[in-house]
């Protein structure tokens, strides 16, 4: 099945289900985009999955920056305010003009071989809103700066997407929300070799 086509939120989530905590075909490194980016939807996991935001992006009592920086420390991390909500930006995302091109780079013969990861950005516009369909917030968002979670409308994602050399599926390392107005821009890479992909998708040497 090729990569260019409509993408429906069924097959979005299973998509994201099916990579969560497994190896990236491309790097080795578990996927984290569920765990770290979209909030459960039991209370009490709710709690404790806000509580690791603001764990990841501030120091805990006594510890020195480089204790920080070594379990994974950050100056922001985001996070959907559900995982339906994540399936469908990430759906959008796919869909959008701007994935469509991305994703026609994994159907090239001549890249059959090849281990390739998407970086992939997509800002809300008229084929993405990004709005929520429940009426909660769509986003949440730690800071090193700022004492409490920053809630609200999102303006974009940004997902990090891998398909193994030969590969059938698609495999989301990453997904989370982004808030700025940040430009749209896909970045293809023959990951083996970290080769970045031009705009004419051709392998720079």
């Amino acid at each position: 099945m090729p990569f260019v086509r409509r993408y429906e939120s069924f097959e979005v989530r299973r998509i994201l289900q099916q990579s969560e905590n497994q190896p990236s075909p491309v790097t080795g490194m578990g996927a984290h985009a569920r765990g770290l980016h979209a909030a459960p939807a039991v209370p009490h996991q709710r709690t404790q999955f806000t509580a690791g935001m603001m764990d990841r992006t501030h120091k805990r009592p006594g510890e020195s920056n480089n204790q920080f920086s070594n379990r994974g420390g950050t100056g922001t991390t985001s996070g959907f305010a559900n995982m339906l909500a994540q399936s469908a930006a990430l759906m959008q995302a796919l869909n959008s003009q701007l994935g469509q091109r991305g994703l026609a780079i994994l159907d090239r013969p001549a890249y059959a071989a090849d281990s390739l990861r998407l970086k992939l950005v997509v800002h809300a516009t008229g084929e993405t809103g990004f709005l929520p369909v429940d009426g909660h917030q769509s986003g949440m968002q730690a800071r090193k700066t700022l004492g409490n979670l920053h809630t609200g409308g999102i303006a974009g994602i940004r997902a990090i997407i891998d398909r193994g050399p030969h590969g059938t599926e698609l495999f989301v390392q990453t997904c989370f929300p982004i808030f700025a107005d940040a430009a749209g821009n896909v970045e293809p890479e023959e990951a083996s070799c970290s080769r970045q992909v031009n705009g004419n998708w051709v392998p720079v040497v």
